[in-house]
């Protein structure tokens, strides 16, 4: 442990450790290499990125990005089970097909299953809401 010590202390007592340099660089003790006065910008027609605005051809580049459009699977299946089977199954197969076109990369395709899917599901849910109200008032009236 001694010899360990003795090693990272030197002779002045001081802590002298591997990854510290007894004798600094001599970048450390001398000038920098210019030691001018600090230079002056003048102005520039240009900007002082270096090239003339003139000769720039300005192109944009357009990303399209496409979202997936919704299959509205869940609202197909309420739609079958709780309301309207026949609206419902018609929207659970428009809704199961707009993956796959996705996927087929048939972006037109997919988006009027989604439409379809979505607009079947509306018009089961509808109808069949006017039909238990019509049945409830048919029901109300001949009690």
């Amino acid at each position: 442990m001694s010899a360990e010590r003795d090693r990272l202390i030197g002779p002045s007592g001081q802590l002298t450790a591997p990854f510290w340099p007894a004798n600094p660089p001599p970048y450390y003790s001398e000038k920098p290499p210019y030691s001018g006065p600090p230079p002056v910008l003048q102005h520039q027609p240009y900007p002082a990125y270096g090239y003339d605005p003139s000769n720039v051809i300005q192109t944009q580049t357009r990303v399209d990005v496409e979202v997936k459009p919704r299959n509205y699977i869940f609202l197909s299946l309420l739609t079958a089970i709780c309301v309207s089977p026949l609206f419902g199954l018609l929207a659970l197969y428009f809704a199961l097909k707009v993956d796959s076109a996705w996927a087929a990369g048939d972006r037109v395709k997919a988006r009027q299953n989604s439409k379809r899917a979505v607009r079947l599901s509306l018009t089961g849910i509808f109808i069949g809401v006017v039909a238990v109200v019509a049945l409830v008032v048919v029901i109300a009236v001949l009690l």
